[in-house]
């Protein structure tokens, strides 16, 4: 089965401890990081020396790839530095469905073991934004009425 993410299971990842950025920058900084490659970013709260409050931001890197993300990293953040490492780890294989709820299309993500069981199903959050928007209800209610539809 064709994985939906063709993501590898060896990369690299990167990582870069920040002390001095603006936080209305991180959710910019991690979407740029995604629009050039980056398999994933997320951010960790640390404390460095002296106590200072900072944070490690970190991204997945497909092997060949982490110099030119690491650039990128070091001119989004101001860091002086990114580290980064071989990784292994083990994934499951994602597909998506499309099905109607209640006139919105809606992604569902599908993850499968080597076996080809189901291990999760969940609906992809942004349609079910886009669902909760279009029908004038909770992003918890349109959550929950993209389940039941998924379900029957």
């Amino acid at each position: 089965m064709h994985d939906a993410h063709d993501t590898p299971e060896q990369v690299m990842q990167l990582e870069a401890n920040v002390d001095d950025a603006d936080p209305r920058l991180w959710p910019g900084i991690i979407d740029a990081m995604l629009e050039a490659g980056a398999l994933d970013c997320w951010l960790t709260p640390i404390i460095m020396k002296h106590g200072r409050p900072a944070v490690t931001v970190h991204a997945l890197a497909r092997l060949g790839e982490e110099i030119r993300l690491a650039d990128r990293l070091l001119d989004l953040t101001g860091s002086l530095g990114v580290r980064y490492a071989p990784l292994h780890r083990r994934i499951l294989t994602r597909r998506f469905e499309k099905i109607e709820v209640e006139g919105v299309e809606v992604a569902f993500k599908i993850a499968t073991r080597s076996d080809g069981s189901v291990a999760t199903v969940g609906p992809e959050f942004r349609d079910v934004q886009v669902l909760a928007q279009k029908l004038g209800i909770t992003e918890r209610e349109a959550l929950r009425r993209a389940r039941d539809a998924y379900s029957s």
